[in-house]
């Protein structure tokens, strides 16, 4: 009796777990490992931290394998660049955007938040990716003058808050001039309480939080224009607008580029 024997071609499947750590001065991880007597180097661009690397693959009699996959992670992502502002002179209510880029290895940065106070408040910014790269956005109407600190850090896909960026230093100025004095204010009734008798106010092409109420007796007139920018030199086409109540109690008040708004 005859027997025929048949080969068929055999599947060896390996899985070997690499751990290893990738430090701040470096983005590009190079590795060796060796396994079934066999030493191999590859390259790859990560994240900072701690990495479990599940190298999983299979050979064919061709000598093919899969590829090495990341399984986990538990690094800071890196420090985002310096935001920029959309405008150099930053006036109190005036709407302006804030952007910035950050490094984006592996796409996986999942949240970008913004500080104006120096770390002391985060804000969520609008983030998109592309090639690497985290864009962010976030749209600021300061309400308070005075030196503000502009800070950024995003959040990985492992929850892990990277540090944060570079900072920018930004004085915002009263949107409020009593030309007289040349002396600037937050608001409207903050200037007219310095007011006298055929003085003018000025405010720039802003916002203006806040009620103006004209009851000092001893000022019998007064003029209020808006629209200026922010030197206070030009209102060219510019308005001012009042977010609040306008009540005449004494005297008249001559108002041009000025609109009452309730938002």
């Amino acid at each position: 009796m005859n027997k025929r024997i048949v080969l068929l071609p055999t599947i060896f499947c390996f899985t070997a777990l690499l751990l290893f750590f990738i430090p701040h001065s470096s983005l590009s991880a190079t590795y060796t490992y060796t396994y079934d007597y066999i030493s191999r180097l590859d390259t790859m661009t990560i994240d900072y931290g701690s990495y479990a690397i599940s190298e999983q693959y299979i050979h064919d009699p061709a000598g093919n394998r899969t590829s090495l996959t990341i399984i986990s992670n538990s690094g800071q992502p890196p420090a985002p660049g310096q935001p920029s502002l959309s405008t150099s002179t930053v006036i109190r209510g005036q709407t302006i955007v804030v952007t910035g880029d950050a490094p984006n290895p592996g796409d996986n940065t999942v949240k970008v938040e913004v500080s104006m106070d120096g770390g002391a408040t985060w804000y969520t910014a609008s983030c998109s990716s592309t090639s690497g790269t985290a864009h962010w956005t976030y749209t600021w109407s300061p309400q308070v003058s005075g030196t503000h600190t502009i800070q950024v850090w995003v959040t990985n896909s492992a929850g892990k808050v990277g540090v944060t960026s570079a900072t920018v230093t930004v004085t915002v100025s009263n949107p409020v001039k009593l030309v007289r004095t040349g002396t600037t204010y937050p608001t409207l009734q903050a200037a007219y309480v310095s007011a006298v008798t055929g003085d003018t106010i000025r405010a720039c092409a802003v916002t203006l939080a806040g009620d103006l109420t004209l009851d000092n007796s001893s000022v019998t007139a007064i003029t209020l224009t808006g629209g200026y920018n922010a030197g206070f030199t030009s209102n060219t086409g510019g308005m001012s607008y009042l977010r609040g109540t306008l009540t005449t109690v004494y005297g008249t008040a001559t108002i041009g580029n000025f609109t009452l708004t309730n938002q």
